[in-house]
């Protein structure tokens, strides 16, 4: 662990954060997360650093490391994170509709990063108990973080994985430099341990079981009590065949997490007929057939 802190401490060290190369970095930053949620898909550990905190707390400590003030680190952190976002934001607007409240959602984050410098910078001034703390709770953060990356890694492997690894090496590095004494071993334990157990059941056992109907039309699809319905991935959703009716046939679909599924309809001569269903909270249910 020492030879691991000697390592990080010599090459933060041997650069100097100026406004300019902060600059630079915010810009550079701000057109690789617009590529990255243009680009990467949505399950992906890249797609992750356009709508997530995870990796810019990373970015964030190197700030507070970097800083001599704690009112310096909030203010650098704050400027960052929204000036990256802001270029972000400006290179996807004419591809994504909803591009400003992508951007809105990380002023959420921004809210949480900048207090959390401050708090951060403190800590590592003034070390003892409290840098202790802060690094266990930071490294409970990242539990949280890496059971949410770790749900979707195990339900659709192999996306996410990167992130998950992350999020774990970051928690294990906090845990590690904190716990040095009985104290400090008993605390973090009961912290991380309730977080992981707690985080655990809540990340894994949420779903929406969200019941709805869709009418499709009968004319290309006309169901009977013959066919049957079936879905590329039961973790996302379900379908059931309820009925037909004159000009629509009625599919009820039951919702468990957002994103997109495949609905396949077979009818009574095998033929298959395929289309997609998508949600989440902001578009609803979305058929493409």
């Amino acid at each position: 662990m020492e030879k691991i802190k000697g390592f990080l401490a010599e090459k933060l060290d041997r650069f100097e954060l100026t406004p300019k190369l902060l600059a630079l970095f915010c810009a550079a930053a701000g057109v690789f997360t617009a590529l990255m949620a243009l680009l990467a898909p949505s399950k992906s550990s890249f797609y992750r650093l356009a709508v997530s905190p995870e990796l810019w707390i990373i970015f964030v400590l190197v700030i507070v490391y970097k800083c001599k003030k704690p009112v310096d680190a909030a203010f650098m952190t704050g400027g960052m994170m929204l000036a990256v976002h802001f270029v972000s934001t400006l290179i996807q607007v004419p591809f994504v509709p909803n591009a400003l409240t992508g951007f809105l959602k990380m002023v959420l984050v921004t809210a949480f990063c900048v207090p959390y410098a401050y708090y951060a910078k403190k800590a590592l001034d003034e070390g003892g108990r409290f840098k202790d703390w802060a690094e266990i709770l930071t490294a409970a953060l990242y539990i949280i973080f890496a059971l949410v990356n770790i749900k979707v890694f195990v339900y659709y492997l192999p996306w996410r994985f990167l992130a998950a690894v992350i999020c774990i090496a970051v928690a294990a590095l906090f845990i590690i430099d904190a716990v040095h004494d009985h104290t400090t071993i008993v605390a973090g334990a009961c912290a991380c341990g309730a977080v992981l157990l707690i985080g655990a059941v809540v990340v894994f056992a949420h779903r929406y079981n969200y019941k709805c109907v869709l009418l499709l039309d009968a004319r290309k699809f006309p169901i009977t009590e013959k066919w049957s319905a079936k879905v590329e991935d039961e973790h996302i959703s379900d379908a059931e065949i309820e009925s037909a009716a004159d000009d629509s046939a009625v599919l009820e679909m039951t919702i468990y997490e957002k994103g997109e599924n495949k609905v396949t309809l077979t009818d009574e001569d095998g033929n298959e007929h395929t289309f997609t269903v998508s949600y989440d909270e902001e578009e609803g249910i979305v058929i493409d057939e």
